[in-house]
């Protein structure tokens, strides 16, 4: 007899999570152990084949020549790799990811990525490493830390406190959340002069916040980012600021694509209307469960609904380990679930936020 439980939540919340969470974690502790012993064989025994890779910064000019951008590292490649990821002084950062199985790095002279822990047969194995907030392996430029970005900065309030007029629109706003803050993350990218090319809200609590923080984060000024070397060059960083300032810890939104003209928001600040969030997979894949002794799959989802709050768009963030029940969890979404139309100036918008699936059955 199966019993199933099925939770949709924000992708870092819900204690279904945590040992799939724990899981990565003590992964990623033994992986940065082994890139701190410089054992090349260690670190390979770390890798899930495929192993995708997101770009990197090496200040070794051979591995910059071997490893110089975005692609696919086939096992034959795997030694060559670690031999690279061997010669950086990779450390923990105190941010975490939003993403139960992704790990969040730093190492000199400033850079941030972010290295995905995926259950391949039984063990966690990296699958995906490079930039942070780089989901796709096309995503442009190298992640600064936060203290590289505030290192380079020579104008502009770091906090992007907003002026009186904005902090009462901020406090005025009705809030499906009580006592929640107004905060924004937001993807910022300079050029080599330090001039600031874009501004790209990742996520926000309200579209409100978006606009202010957007607003205030334009007006920085910083000095060219070094990254080794003498040749400045371009970079991005993952920012988030709040009003009235949040104090726990930062954890990195979920990257993903936007719709054009979509805004998104988190998952806690939709109200659905119609549709069952209980989507268990269909007898065969838990008889596939059943007969592999895998007792629980997980699979996290972004959606979009539009002005009337029906749902336009699906897509797969990570999915579960069963194909026919990511299709059946994209196939129910679509077609049955609806949502209360979110409002923005009083007019409804089209909005996309995202959600996780846990399945488990004994």
């Amino acid at each position: 007899m199966w019993r199933s439980v099925v939770v949709l939540a924000c992708v870092s919340c819900g204690p279904g999570l945590q040992s799939h969470r724990q899981s990565a974690r003590t992964a990623g502790d033994s992986f940065v152990n082994a890139v701190s012993e410089r054992d090349v064989a260690a670190i390979a025994s770390h890798f899930g084949a495929p192993l995708a890779y997101g770009g990197m910064y090496f200040a070794n000019p051979d591995c910059l020549q071997k490893f110089p951008a975005p692609t696919v590292i086939p096992p034959a490649k795997h030694l060559d790799f670690a031999a690279c990821l061997a010669t950086l002084m990779l450390a923990s950062s105190e941010r975490a990811d939003e993403m139960y199985n992704v790990v969040v790095y730093e190492y000199a002279p400033g850079i941030e990525i972010e290295a995905k822990f995926d259950d391949l047969g039984g063990e966690a194995k990296l699958t995906w490493i490079g930039y942070s907030g780089r989901r796709g392996l096309f995503d442009g430029l190298p992640t600064i830390s936060p203290s590289a970005l505030e290192a380079a900065r020579i104008a502009g309030d770091p906090k992007g406190t907003p002026s009186p007029e904005d902090a009462a629109k901020l406090a005025a706003e009705p809030s499906r959340i009580p006592n929640d803050n107004a905060w924004a993350w937001l993807k910022v990218c300079l050029d080599a002069e330090g001039a600031i090319t874009s501004v790209r809200p990742r996520e926000a609590s309200t579209p409100l916040a978006s606009r202010v923080f957007v607003d205030a984060a334009q007006t920085w000024k910083f000095k060219p980012i070094v990254l080794g070397g003498t040749s400045p060059v371009p970079a991005c960083a993952l920012v988030r600021l709040s009003h009235p300032p949040i104090e726990r810890r930062e954890v990195l939104p979920i990257a993903f694509d936007l719709p054009e003209r979509a805004i998104r928001i988190p998952p806690q600040r939709t109200t659905m209307i119609a549709g069952s969030k209980m989507i268990v997979p269909d007898d065969e894949d838990k008889m596939k469960l059943m007969h592999s002794g895998v007792e629980r799959v997980i699979g996290s989802f972004m959606f979009c609904f539009d002005d009337t709050g029906t749902i336009d768009r699906v897509g797969v963030l990570e999915p579960t380990v069963l194909h026919r029940y990511n299709e059946k969890i994209q196939r129910t979404i679509a077609t049955t679930w609806k949502y209360a139309p979110y409002i923005v100036d009083g007019k409804p918008v089209r909005v996309c936020t995202a959600a996780t699936f846990i399945y488990s059955q004994r």
